[in-house]
């Protein structure tokens, strides 16, 4: 059995204190093997916001990889923004922004969807989607096969914003063509679970994890949370971990037979 726990959304600068201790005692609780944070680890990527992350992720359990959401491309230098646009992701988090793990059980995929030209959205270009290829070509012949980026590639219709991910449905028949099976997003701030089935160039069904916004004060429906991912030679299990007031506790457990 293989354990991922799966974190989005700290938005360092709208953090809760109080919540984010009980964030890293509950993830130790679970003793996952691998911690994936998928982006916006700051909400205006700036340089105090990025020092907090920085000393909050060396708490946590290793190993760890992260990708960055749109929050940690700075707003308000344009300059940077436009020339240097992850510098500071780079110096205070991590140096490669679209990081790999592999071992005899797992293999996970990054995919950086921010863009310094795009304000809130993101995409999945072609050749991220070649590299995916490529890089899963390493993977163990029986490891669970994960994707990890920031912007979703399918919002539920009852969700406020609908802000995919461009390029979501080529992006999806990849995954799907790649054999992925499961796909780690955050961006919406609100969790949801669902599994996309085998279609028209789709051969292999996909679950999505979507986690919620972990530690931030902007929420939308929904209480704090994160996702648990639970992973077996027959099934992938998807709990969120929700915020209760006092600690977080499950508050949905979603099964997948794997294929």
């Amino acid at each position: 059995m293989t354990t991922i726990a799966h974190l989005s959304d700290f938005h360092f600068g709208t953090d809760l204190p109080r919540i984010a201790d009980a964030l890293v005692s509950d993830v130790i609780a679970q003793h996952p093997d691998l911690v994936a944070f998928s982006g916006d680890a700051t909400q205006r990527a700036l340089a105090p916001q990025y020092k907090a992350v920085q000393a909050y992720l060396g708490r946590f359990p290793t190993p760890w990889i992260s990708v960055p959401g749109n929050h940690d491309i700075p707003l308000y230098n344009p300059i940077a923004r436009a020339l240097h646009p992850l510098a500071a992701y780079r110096e205070h988090i991590a140096t490669d922004i679209e990081p790999s793990h592999f071992d005899d059980r797992l293999a996970v995929v990054s995919i950086s969807t921010a863009r310094h030209y795009l304000w809130k959205d993101g995409t999945v270009s072609t050749s991220q989607i070649r590299r995916m290829q490529r890089e899963f070509r390493k993977a163990a012949p029986t490891a669970c096969r994960v994707v990890m980026m920031h912007h979703p590639c399918l919002v539920p219709p009852e969700f406020p914003v609908h802000n995919t991910v461009r390029n979501a449905k080529a992006a999806l028949a990849a995954f799907s063509r790649a054999k992925v099976d499961v796909v780690l997003t955050g961006h919406m701030h609100d969790a949801f679970v669902v599994r996309v089935e085998p279609g028209p160039r789709r051969p292999h069904p996909v679950v999505l994890s979507q986690a919620g916004t972990a530690i931030s004060s902007r929420r939308r429906s929904q209480p704090n949370s994160y996702n648990i991912v639970t992973i077996t030679d027959q099934t992938v299990i998807v709990t969120i971990r929700m915020w209760g007031g006092n600690a977080f506790a499950d508050a949905g457990a979603y099964s997948f037979e794997r294929e």
